[in-house]
């Protein structure tokens, strides 16, 4: 099977659940943001040993957003879809990483070990992904209230990790002011 259809070639393009859409289409915006944060999750994952019990969170995450992309461009699939549990495992995992942090009193610039500054990446990409979708939801009056749960607390669970990644490395954080 080739890779190209030959059928794109006019800026139109053939989406799950929605048929053919134009490719400016607001949902294949936000899910192109949604696939660009699911890539900064995968070289984060790089960065990381592969023994690393962070390493299968952050599968799970990425699995949870290629389901939030196929919901947003119209490709709802029920056994793929997020739930509910999604969103209490991300809180049970911000609570975990955030836990052994020393407690914040300062804002923190994103800084540090390789794996720290990727995970504030990933935190800005969510944030830049998160606007898109409300921007989404309000001008298609189509609700993604799960959705929106999970890449709000998604963003926590970055800043959460970026934290837990330098103090596992014993690297002083960066503050402002």
């Amino acid at each position: 099977m080739k890779i190209y259809t030959k059928k794109g070639d006019l800026g139109q393009t053939q989406t799950l659940g929605s048929g053919r859409v134009p490719k400016d289409d607001q949902r294949l915006h936000v899910g192109g943001l949604i696939d660009t944060c699911n890539s900064t999750v995968g070289f984060l994952c790089s960065l990381l040993p592969s023994d690393d019990p962070l390493t299968d969170n952050l599968h799970r995450i990425q699995r949870g957003l290629f389901s939030l992309g196929l919901e947003v461009t119209g490709g709802r699939q029920q056994d793929h879809m997020l739930n509910e549990s999604d969103v209490t495992f991300l809180e049970s995992q911000i609570d975990q990483y955030w836990d052994t942090c020393p407690p914040l009193t300062k804002f923190v610039l994103p800084g540090g070990t390789p794996s720290s500054c990727q995970a504030h990446l990933c935190r800005v990409q969510v944030r830049t992904m998160e606007r898109s979708l409300v921007t989404l939801c309000r001008e298609t009056n189509t609700p993604f209230d799960l959705g929106l749960q999970y890449v709000n607390r998604l963003s926590d669970y970055f800043f959460a990790i970026a934290r837990y990644l330098n103090h596992q490395a014993d690297m002083g954080e960066v503050t402002w002011p």
